[in-house]
């Protein structure tokens, strides 16, 4: 497809309203370009055609008339205005109508330049004497610099030369561009002064730049600790590559510091830098703290010796320039009384000169500096600029605080998880000790228990009454003693003691004729072999007297008395004797604690 015809519409009517609007400032499609474009099919919907323009304001209902002269005029309307002020007001509009302002420039410029000068909130006549003067207290480096970016070009000052009408009527922008040809050379007496005011922040800007470089150069150099590391990785990097080409080596790139990182263990959770790290805390504590030796190598390696030298070559013209504008200013004829350029700005040349000297002699000693840490390190200094080699320290030394810190929390983690373990394990021993102390004490009982059967399965009668005996003196010793006691005490307490030791002995010699029965009983059946049968009858006795002192009941008595002869007494059909009764006692005391056996 072409281009699309150039069609010649006309204009658009644009009636202007009564009260002042606030413009929107937009760059018009003249009309000789709307034609093929999607402009065309709008104007064509409003009812526009080749001949005729459309209305656009038809779109606009009253209600958003109103609104929007209501809203968007330039100045609020004051109300109960008085016939007066009414009249003067229209009497200066009617003024400013019959100047008519000419403008010369396209209006793109004339709207920048405008916004600009209505930024520095001065006039014209202001501004030009300022810049005569020199004077930054009226116009500092940012408003220097934006006179310079809004400063007429050569064919903007011709076009003012060319025109001959009355200069009153110029616009603003044409006014103050008019203004401007007051000064000579006025576009680079402020490149000048712009170069003047920023001297010494540029300045110390690159003496700082070099003073990093040469910093981070005097810590590297005399960096021990970054020596050991340097040992360390090529150690491990030589024991990795043993028996291959790679194998043997002396030394390595400095950018391949940084790689260590890449190469993971088996478990895929650790990588080589890690092992460094653990090896350097164990054996070289010190080199943990290594990245606190290079304060300035980060500043270093955002700064190239070349970008250095390249914004010294621009100094270097800044003052080339200012030299010529000086030699201009000394030849002219003619001055302005304000113009203080020359007086301003020798002093200020003779400084430049001076500091161009140091400058250029402290980035030799710096660039002479950078070479030979670059040759140390066994880096080509044609490819390898100072920047990028401490650049590549500072990825390095990065990644080892990171590797350090990953063994830290890791070493951690592990400490919290021994720790649990321990505590753990500390309740499982108490758990056990616990177990076994209960254990214990059922052995022992059961122990005793065994005893105990083992006891009375070795007894005989004649051992069951020597205990009776035995039990025997201890009853009469307690009642003699009792007796001796009562005898001290009041007529009462005798009685009642005689009426009990009475009773006593009643019993006991009850109980001793009995006895006698059992001995000579058991003396008989000793000599008739019938000793199972008497330590059955003793382990009955035994069983309804448990008391310390067991007294045989009637029913035990007749066993002994009657021999095999069966009473009717309930007992166990598997007991035989008093040993068996207590084993089978033991095994269902040991069933009941114990269920699983």
């Amino acid at each position: 497809q072409g281009l699309p015809q150039q069609i010649t519409r006309q204009k658009k009517p644009s009636k202007k309203h009564d009260i002042v609007m606030k413009n929107l400032y937009w760059t018009k499609i003249q009309e000789t370009k709307i034609e093929g474009t999607i402009w065309a099919e709008i104007d064509k919907h409003l009812g526009g055609n080749e001949n005729a323009p459309g209305d656009d304001q038809k779109c606009l209902d009253p209600d958003m008339q109103k609104s929007l002269l209501e809203n968007f005029c330039k100045h609020a309307p004051k109300p109960n205005i008085s016939e007066e002020e009414e009249k003067k007001k229209k009497e200066e509009a009617e003024r400013k109508k019959a100047i008519a302002q000419i403008n010369l420039f396209d209006s793109k410029i004339s709207q920048n330049v405008g916004i600009a000068l209505a930024k520095l909130r001065m006039q014209n006549d202001e501004i030009i004497t300022a810049i005569f003067r020199l004077d930054d207290e009226k116009l500092d480096l940012e408003k220097v610099k934006v006179l310079f970016q809004m400063a007429p070009h050569d064919e903007d000052l011709s076009t003012l030369k060319d025109f001959d009408g009355d200069r009153e009527k110029l616009g603003k922008v044409e006014k103050f561009f008019d203004s401007t040809m007051k000064i000579p050379k006025y576009t680079s007496r402020l490149e000048a002064w712009i170069f003047t005011l920023s001297f010494q922040n540029d300045t110390s800007s690159q003496k700082a730049v070099l003073d990093h470089i040469n910093a981070a150069i005097k810590q590297v150099d005399k960096s021990k600790n970054l020596l050991i590391i340097l040992e360390i990785m090529l150690a491990v990097g030589n024991f990795l590559n043993a028996g291959t080409p790679r194998g043997g080596a002396y030394g390595i790139k400095i950018d391949y510091l940084k790689k260590f990182s890449d190469s993971k263990d088996l478990s895929g959770k650790k990588h080589l830098l890690h092992y460094v790290t653990s090896y350097s805390a164990k054996n070289y504590p010190e080199l943990l703290k290594i990245s606190e030796e290079f304060p300035d190598i980060d500043q270093a390696s955002k700064n190239s010796l070349s970008q250095w030298f390249g914004d010294f070559t621009t100094f270097k013209k800044g003052k080339d320039h200012l030299k010529g504008q000086l030699e201009d200013a000394k030849k002219l004829k003619v001055k302005d009384e304000n113009d203080r350029f020359v007086e301003v700005m020798e002093p200020i040349y003779a400084k430049v000169v001076e500091t161009e000297k140091e400058m250029e002699e402290y980035y030799k000693k710096t660039e002479k500096n950078s070479n030979a840490l670059l040759l140390k390190f066994g880096e080509d200094v044609k490819k390898v600029g100072i920047d990028i080699f401490f650049g590549e320290l500072k990825e390095f030394l990065r990644l080892f605080d990171k590797a350090k810190t990953e063994n830290h929390l890791r070493e951690e983690k592990r400490k919290a998880k021994l720790k649990k373990e321990a505590a753990e394990a500390k309740k499982r021993a108490a758990k056990e000790m616990r177990n076994k102390s209960k254990m214990s004490r059922l052995k022992q009982s059961e122990n005793l228990v065994d005893n105990i059967i083992t006891k009375k399965r070795d007894q005989t009668p004649n051992d069951v009454l020597k205990e009776i005996d035995k039990n025997d003196r201890q009853t009469r010793e307690s009642r003699e003693a009792a007796a001796s006691l009562s005898s001290s005490k009041g007529s009462k307490a005798r009685t009642t003691v005689s009426a009990k030791s009475k009773k006593e002995s009643d019993d006991n010699d009850a109980h001793a004729e009995q006895f006698g029965k059992i001995r000579s009983y058991a003396d008989r059946n000793n000599k008739d072999g019938k000793s199972k049968k008497s330590s059955n009858a003793f382990g009955n006795l035994r069983r309804d007297n448990p008391s310390s002192s067991p007294i045989p009941s009637k029913r035990n008595l007749s066993v002994l008395q009657n021999g095999n002869k069966k009473e009717p007494v309930k007992q166990d059909s598997n007991v035989t004797n008093l040993g068996d009764f207590l084993a089978k006692s033991s095994d269902r005391v040991k069933r009941d604690r114990n269920p699983r056996k």
